[in-house]
């Protein structure tokens, strides 16, 4: 049963996805943010149908309970405090050293736009509202079975989950 599962959440996904990309892929401009709104939405609910169909297929199959135990795996788990201090400031001393490095090595650096330093959260907040957790809810929680046969890496792997005899 969980790989039916699995194979109607694919389905699904992939059926959300282009049923809303394909009719919108002519109409994105170069700057997506120039596009109708429209388009926008139906571009962003293409990239999140992963998530909906999680949401919506665990609501399905294990109803309300189903739907707790989804909702506790996105509490936030604490975090070791410098783990934390870590990975808030991996991010600036890499960029430091980038930036060290093209200059020693007789780089070329243009003006700084200090316009746009306040934007600076939003370079790092962005790709993760838009990245991962457009696809965590669904994913994990319909791959969690394979997980513990495969490796994780097989199981991520769209073209190998079709090869998963039931």
């Amino acid at each position: 049963m969980r790989y039916k599962k699995l194979l109607l959440f694919i389905i699904t996904c992939y059926a959300i996805s282009w049923g809303c990309w394909i009719p919108v892929l002519d109409k994105i401009e170069s700057d997506p943010f120039n596009s109708p709104l429209s388009v926008l939405l139906l571009f962003f609910i293409g990239a999140y149908s992963p998530t909906i169909t999680g949401i919506f297929l665990t609501a399905f199959f294990d109803g309300k309970n189903g739907l707790k135990d989804l909702k506790a795996r996105l509490r936030i788990k604490k975090a070791e405090t410098k783990w934390v201090l870590i990975s808030l400031i991996a991010g600036p001393i890499l960029y430091g050293l980038a930036f060290f490095c093209y200059h020693v090595f007789n780089g070329q650096v243009g003006e700084v736009n200090y316009g746009l330093l306040p934007w600076i959260p939003i370079v790092f907040i962005v790709p993760i509202i838009f990245g991962p957790l457009a696809e965590e809810l669904g994913i994990s929680r319909f791959t969690r079975s394979l997980q513990v046969l495969y490796s994780s890496y097989m199981v991520c792997s769209p073209p190998c989950l079709f090869n998963f005899s039931t």
